[in-house]
């Protein structure tokens, strides 16, 4: 997906949900429509599909954005859940690589990649809310969230021997699309505290599990040997990569605070 493209998209669906506040907050009397901020942190990591291809640590990053709740009718504890968010990913990446060293030989490598993604993300799901107890409501959510990048960034360091040491290089790129995919989708699962503060205002604390459905890496990596290392056997002065396609699916554990109103 192009940048002109992404941002038709991204403008689209800012206008659609703000014609939805709109036009349900003509009603608010009936209480058939909620709206809300939130932010809070999520625990990220990825659990990877790839032969020479690691991600051993967890990452903490900060999401914020507007969630909305549509009550369906004849219930008043059902309710349609959907939103817009700009959600931030912070993801350490170690794989195999080859390359040229000072003296034109081919040697194998080892890349560590700090891969930071930020998503548009449109969530949609059903919420179950509970009968009022004391001034408080319990609720549970169910669904999916689709989202498209819309920044990217990484930071390697290539590390190799040469004539006995240890030689580095390290990359820092504002753009990361060679890497990663320009969306994801993902299966959301959580439940909500809603304390009434006055009125139908509510301050919400809830905790979500993100489980990951699609790959979010792209690109090809290199062949691996018997003994873990890249093969260069199969890899050519043109540092051609002949093994599968990387391939990682994210698992997030958001925790938001917000206002409902």
């Amino acid at each position: 997906m192009n940048n002109s493209v992404l941002k038709v998209v991204i403008l689209s669906v800012g206008i659609a949900i703000m014609n939805l506040i709109f036009v349900a907050s003509l009603n608010a009397q009936d209480r058939k429509f909620k709206f809300g901020l939130a932010t809070g942190p999520s625990i990220n990591w990825l659990n990877t599909k790839t032969e020479g291809l690691e991600s051993s640590k967890t990452t903490v990053s900060f999401n914020y954005g507007l969630f909305a709740d549509f009550r369906l009718e004849g219930n008043d504890n059902y309710f349609i859940s959907s939103g817009i968010m700009i959600q931030s990913y912070n993801y350490n990446l170690n794989y195999l690589g080859a390359i040229l060293n000072s003296s034109g030989v081919l040697a194998a490598s080892n890349v560590k990649n700090e891969l930071g993604l930020n998503y548009l993300e449109i969530p949609i799901g059903i919420k179950m809310r509970s009968d009022e107890i004391g001034y408080s409501h319990i609720a549970g959510w169910f669904g999916f969230g689709t989202g498209f990048r819309i920044n990217s960034s990484q930071s390697k360091v290539e590390s190799w021997s040469e004539a006995g040491s240890e030689k580095s290089v390290e990359t820092s790129i504002n753009d990361a699309r060679s890497l990663s995919q320009g969306a994801k989708f993902s299966l959301k699962i959580g439940g909500e505290w809603e304390r009434k503060i006055t009125g139908e205002t509510f301050f919400v604390l809830g905790c979500t599990f993100e489980n990951g459905l699609t790959n979010i890496l792209k690109g090809d990596s290199y062949a691996v040997n018997t003994n873990g290392k890249t093969d260069l056997t199969q890899t050519t002065a043109a540092l051609s990569k002949t093994g599968e396609g990387y391939k990682a699916l994210p698992r997030s554990i958001v925790i938001h605070l917000g206002v409902y109103f």
